[in-house]
């Protein structure tokens, strides 16, 4: 008994369990707002990022003070970007993409796993979130280098081209 107690414990590790609840974050958004949502998040993502990196003033915006807090700002100021861009690349996507049966399950498994795949991307590139979770030695190792963001970024367009 306690053998499988001790499995668990490594299956349901801290890195796990983020990366579930992120994924479930994801499933439920997708199936509850439309995989077109999900969608216009994902392509929202890059302009975003693009936007918060070379914007000059996120330094003054930092009103909140200590570790936690002041990847919360990183994360609000980020956001700031992110949710208008989602609105108005949601405006054009089209209800192409409403299907049914197990392709429906199949593309919002995909959707969301491109979710939490940016959300580790935004975590190690974009601003640093080691003071709300500090991942594994392994999951720092997939995502530290800047070649394997490029990596992770490609890989998800090419999983939105065959979705």
């Amino acid at each position: 008994m306690s053998s499988v107690i001790s499995t668990l414990k490594g299956v349901f590790s801290g890195d796990t369990l983020v990366l579930v609840i992120l994924f479930i974050v994801f499933f439920a958004y997708s199936m509850f707002l439309g995989r077109g949502r999900m969608l216009s998040f994902i392509l929202a993502f890059y302009p975003a990022s693009f936007l918060y990196i070379n914007f000059p003033f996120v330094n003054k915006f930092l009103i909140l003070h200590g570790d936690k807090m002041l990847a919360l700002n990183k994360i609000v100021i980020f956001l700031l970007f992110l949710t208008p861009l989602t609105i108005i690349i949601n405006r054009f996507i089209f209800q192409a993409s409403d299907y049914v049966g197990s392709s429906k399950i199949f593309r919002t498994v995909g959707l969301s796993l491109c979710g939490v795949i940016l959300v580790l991307v935004f975590a190690y590139a974009i601003a640093g979130m080691d003071a709300l979770h500090d991942f594994s030695p392994k999951i720092d190792m997939l995502f530290s280098s800047m070649d394997r963001i490029f990596y992770w970024n490609l890989g998800i367009m090419a999983l939105l081209a065959f979705l």
